[in-house]
Parts: structure tokens; C-alpha cells; sequence
């Protein structure tokens, strides 16, 4: 659930026929990295990361479906994978604070390694699938099937409940400030 970029580098590459193209990829997937992914988890720390995963889930999966009838389109897949990249960088600081959230706090520590098995195994499928669901499939339906795959996830995040912690609450005052307050920290540590 985290790149899309290796797909549509193999679609660039069969338009373009040019490596060069292919690194657009690469740089519009990781320059909203660069440019977002500190704001973002500012952001995140300050609301409900379950809100957060379910709405990026489904406006990542709204964000594919142009490219199921515009997959041949240069324009439009490096618009994507930049749009792509940009929610995503509010999915993943979501993530990882959910898991105390959810489990006991006996079982943190197993529950902290199962996601991290989950999350590099599912890294490592998503590389050793992508080809061959590309080749068996060709990129509509292997996008229409990663688009389905984040509608099922948003699905199975809408089944989340707060267990054991409250979650915190966005605190009162101006986010833009704190966000101000935050980078600022950030950036002297």
C-alpha cells in the first residue's frame, strides 16, 4: 500500500522506451517525500490516525482510477504518482501509532513485530507480484486490482476500534502555529 511507483515505471518505460522518463517516476513519487512528509506527520499527530487511514486509503484508491482509462498518458501517470505520493505521506506516520491504540499493553511488544513482519513482508510481495501481475493481467486490471485492494483495506479500517488508550485530542489553539512550533524543532534537532 505504500508505492505505486515501480507499476507505473514499467508503464512509462513501455511508452517512452526512455529510462529517463522512468526516473520522472521515481522523482514524482519522492519529492512530495521531501516536500510533505515532515508536515504530514505534524499534521497526523494532531488528529484521529483512523480518520486519517481510512480517508487516505479511499483517496488513494480514487486516484488510480484515472489511469484505467489514461495508463498510456505521461502526463497523467506522473500527475498521479505525485497526487499518490502526496496522501500517502499522510498514511504512513498514521500507521505505526495505531498499534498501541488497538492491543494490550502486554502485548505491545509482539504486536510492534508483527506489524513490522507485515509491513516488510508485504513490501517484499508487492515487489515479487508486481511483474507478474502486470504480465498476467496487463496494467488495467492491475490497477483496477490495487484500487480494489485499498477499498478492501479502508473497509477492514473501518472495523478498527480503540481498545485499551484514548486517543489523543487534537489540542486547542492554531495548528498552524504549533506545526510552526514543531518544525522548528524538528529542524534544530
Amino acid at each position: 500500500q505504500r508505492d505505486t511507483g515501480s507499476g507505473h515505471g514499467i508503464d512509462v518505460f513501455t511508452i517512452t522506451k526512455s529510462s529517463t522518463a522512468v526516473a520522472g517516476v521515481v522523482l514524482s513519487f519522492t519529492i512530495p517525500q521531501i516536500l510533505f512528509g515532515v508536515m504530514a506527520g505534524i499534521y497526523v499527530d494532531y488528529k484521529d490516525k483512523k480518520s486519517i487511514l481510512l480517508a487516505t486509503n479511499i483517496i488513494r484508491a480514487a486516484l488510480l482510477l484515472p489511469l484505467i482509462f489514461f495508463h498510456d498518458n505521461l502526463f497523467v501517470i506522473y500527475l498521479t504518482t505525485f497526487l499518490f505520493a502526496i496522501v500517502t505521506q499522510f498514511f504512513i506516520p498514521a500507521e505505526t501509532p495505531m498499534v498501541p491504540l488497538t492491543v494490550p499493553g502486554k502485548m505491545l511488544l509482539s504486536a510492534n513485530a508483527l506489524f513490522s513482519m507485515g509491513i516488510y513482508g508485504s513490501i517484499l510481495l508487492a515487489y515479487i507480484l508486481s511483474g507478474p501481475l502486470l504480465l498476467f493481467f496487463g496494467s488495467t486490471q492491475a490497477i483496477i486490482i490495487i484500487a480494489l485492494l485499498l477499498f478492501i483495506g479502508s473497509l477492514f479500517i473501518s472495523f478498527i476500534t480503540y481498545r485499551h488508550v484514548r486517543p489523543e485530542r487534537a489540542p486547542e489553539g492554531n495548528l498552524v502555529l504549533k506545526a510552526g512550533h514543531e518544525l522548528k524543532k524538528i529542524f534544530s534537532f
